[in-house]
């Protein structure tokens, strides 16, 4: 049987603890995306049929390759590492040739630095922060979560802080619950639990 996984980022977190709040250095990056092919491989035409589609996925993402026509792909991860890391592991999960899962291509953002040393976000995490950025004003608290599922939750307007953190933890718990139960019953089984956990990653504060 030949797998054929999309693990396209819905949003949420899960498995979540409430932690002191940090404000991350953050990398912006803007919509426009590039994807660029790693190896030197002849896909067949099914591969290069799931190869096209993948192209329309939103960063960060991972386009892997198994036997001679099975692929896969994850996508709206919030690092480039992430994204490879899942799709291999998933890849191994699901392919009848796990011994020969590889990476063929990933997408990044056009304005992607590779040597940021901070916290990146998915496609879907940057607008989201952006719109985060709007809602809150210097008179209320605030809280932006992610996991590295490529999940995000957000929270905006609380006369308290710590309020704010915990709202923003239930949104991502919710929306996490979804994406555990749209997937493979074999990969949510084997997904760490640090994959989705929130973490704060910015809060504002009056």
């Amino acid at each position: 049987m030949k797998f054929y996984f999309r693990l396209a980022a819905l949003l949420g977190a899960v498995n979540a603890v409430t932690v002191p709040a940090v404000s991350a250095e953050i990398e912006l990056n803007k919509s426009s995306k590039k994807t660029s092919v790693l190896m030197d491989l002849k896909l067949s035409k099914r591969q290069k049929s799931r190869f096209r589609e993948f192209k329309t996925k939103e960063y960060f993402a991972a386009f892997v390759v198994s036997g001679q026509n099975s692929s896969g792909w994850v996508a709206n991860r919030h690092s480039l590492a992430v994204a490879k890391e899942q799709s291999l592991r998933d890849c191994r999960l699901l392919s009848e040739y796990p011994d020969t899962c590889a990476v063929y291509a990933v997408t990044v953002p056009k304005d992607y630095d590779p040597n940021f040393g901070g916290t990146t976000l998915s496609q879907y995490g940057n607008s989201s922060f952006r719109e985060y950025q709007k809602k809150n004003s210097a008179s209320s608290s605030g809280a932006f979560v992610i996991a590295e599922n490529g999940s995000v939750g957000y929270s905006w307007g609380f006369p308290d802080p710590i309020e704010a953190q915990e709202n923003a933890i239930l949104a991502c718990e919710s929306d996490v619950a979804k994406w555990l139960v749209s997937i493979k019953k074999q990969v949510r089984d084997k997904t760490p639990k640090s994959q989705t956990t929130c973490r704060v990653i910015h809060e504002a504060r009056p």
